[in-house]
């Protein structure tokens, strides 16, 4: 009898130490501080202990189980300037600088997903579009051959992976009421929208021409802006509709080209134009409607929870988020603010953005030289003493490359989540310990967490009756990585 009960207890001692020994799972952590004496570091890794723990602060509980969209991917804008400075580095410090930004190996951020205007925007070398001489040229992207194609095709070399999204800033000229560029409307006169839709499709199978897909595409950048001196074009919300409708789907279809259709593509607070479009779709144009992916947003002004208002109203309909810049005063430094900039990207758009559905992240300028460009004249409010920031600077002259808040904010999204990953529910605890949850088609975690406080923050983080315990310090961010297990 004796024998029997140590067996059974040397037998339940061993189920408790299998049972806590499978449920340990190491969790990569990496982290920024607001103060700059860490970015984007890995720090030494936690692992899980069964249980929920003792409460040590605030609990952030991690539910896999409730799932919302899937993300596409998370990256920047690969502008003419920007192609434009990476293409003139020596060749090894370029082929660092594009695995550090593309590469899921090593130190690599992974960035999946890509912005590519069609013809000039506000930062070009140049103004320009694919049909400036439509009688004697005809539609023609060799200005692209010298230097955006070739980085393009590197990129998709790095990560072939990578996801483009193409936005026109502008038709061409002869196709406005104002026959320039800059500003403007379409024609009101009959075949314009056909003229415009089929340049728009031109574009794509160019690019397909090259061994470059085009995974989506604006109807147009910033719809409601237009200056007279910088690339731009206004549209009302029903000539989008017109351009969708009586065109551009077709033409698609016929081409079979099957890159995804996105409205809007301005700020959070246009979202009136974004419901009007979608109402007069939905009521009036059932296949157009159904071939619309969704509607697109910058951060300019209103605030994330715009894209809420319009997901919910048809939550058949795709959310992205599309552009958003960094940007310093010209008397200071471009990392001089640091810790606010961190603080209000990572809680706008890396955790505000997707959990107001947003499938994409995407900044502004991938890299720009130590003045903020080259842009054109009066670009990023120049005339208001600003600097628009790339997510690097290219300082040519000096062969050097400085790397700002933007990558490390990106970083600790992209580099954890990847293409086809869903969000996942998290408690989030606002003005403390802001979260955003993610899970990968590999079944790994990924939890983003902000301290936006001025205080050191302790919280637990709970996941499947397991838990790990963490103090993070004021205006920093972690990502918080782990397996199944």
């Amino acid at each position: 009898m004796m024998e029997s009960r140590v067996t059974a207890i040397a037998r339940l001692f061993l189920a408790v130490v299998f049972c806590a020994a499978a449920c340990k799972a190491d969790v990569e952590v990496w982290l920024t501080k607001g103060d700059q004496s860490v970015k984007f570091e890995r720090q030494p890794d936690l692992a899980f202990a069964p249980g929920p723990g003792q409460l040590a602060g605030r609990r952030i509980v991690v539910h896999a189980e409730d799932k919302y969209q899937q993300i596409d991917g998370f990256g920047a804008a690969l502008t003419d300037s920007s192609a434009w400075l990476i293409s003139g580095l020596q060749r090894r410090l370029q082929s660092v600088l594009l695995a550090r930004l593309f590469s899921t190996q090593g130190n690599g951020l992974g960035l999946s997903y890509l912005r590519l205007p069609i013809g000039s925007s506000d930062f070009s070398l140049s103004l320009y579009t694919y049909e400036d001489n439509p009688e004697s040229e005809g539609f023609t992207i060799e200005h692209d051959r010298a230097y955006i194609i070739p980085v393009l095709h590197k990129l998709l070399q790095i990560n072939p992976e990578l996801k483009v999204m193409a936005s026109p800033w502008t038709a061409p000229a002869y196709m406005k009421d104002n026959q320039s560029r800059c500003g403007g409307s379409l024609l009101d006169e009959s075949g314009i929208t056909e003229l415009y839709s089929a340049y728009l499709v031109k574009f794509i199978q160019a690019y397909q021409s090259e061994g470059i897909g085009i995974h989506a595409i604006t109807v147009q950048n910033e719809p409601r802006h237009e200056d007279p001196n910088l690339p731009s074009m206004r549209l009302d919300w029903w000539d989008m509709v017109n351009i969708v409708v009586y065109d551009l789907v077709d033409r698609l279809e016929a081409a079979t080209i099957t890159t995804d259709i996105i409205l809007l593509d301005h700020n959070w607070d246009d979202v009136d134009y974004a419901l009007d479009l979608l109402e007069d779709l939905r009521s009036n144009h059932d296949r157009q409607y159904e071939v619309v992916a969704g509607t697109a947003f910058h951060c300019y002004s209103g605030a994330p929870d715009g894209q809420s208002i319009v997901h919910d109203l048809y939550p058949d309909k795709d959310v992205y988020f599309t552009e958003c810049t960094g940007w310093h005063l010209q008397d200071q430094g471009p990392d001089d603010d640091f810790a606010d900039d961190l603080v209000w990207e990572i809680r706008n758009l890396i955790i505000g953005a997707t959990r107001n559905w947003a499938k994409t992240v995407l900044l502004w300028n991938l890299a720009l030289d130590p003045n903020g460009g080259p842009h054109l004249p009066g670009a990023c409010g120049q005339d208001e003493g600003r600097r628009c920031r790339g997510l690097v600077t290219i300082d040519t002259e000096h062969h050097q490359i400085s790397y700002h808040v933007e990558y490390y904010v990106l970083g600790h999204a992209s580099k954890f989540v990847r293409p086809g990953a869903c969000r996942i529910a998290s408690d989030s605890c606002e003005g403390a310990v802001e979260t955003v949850a993610f899970e990968n088609p590999d079944g790994s975690k990924a939890l983003i967490a902000l301290n936006p406080s001025s205080d050191a923050q302790r919280f637990t983080v709970s996941w499947h009756d397991q838990c790990f315990t963490y103090t993070l310090d004021e205006c920093s961010v972690a990502t918080f990585r782990w397996d199944e297990g």
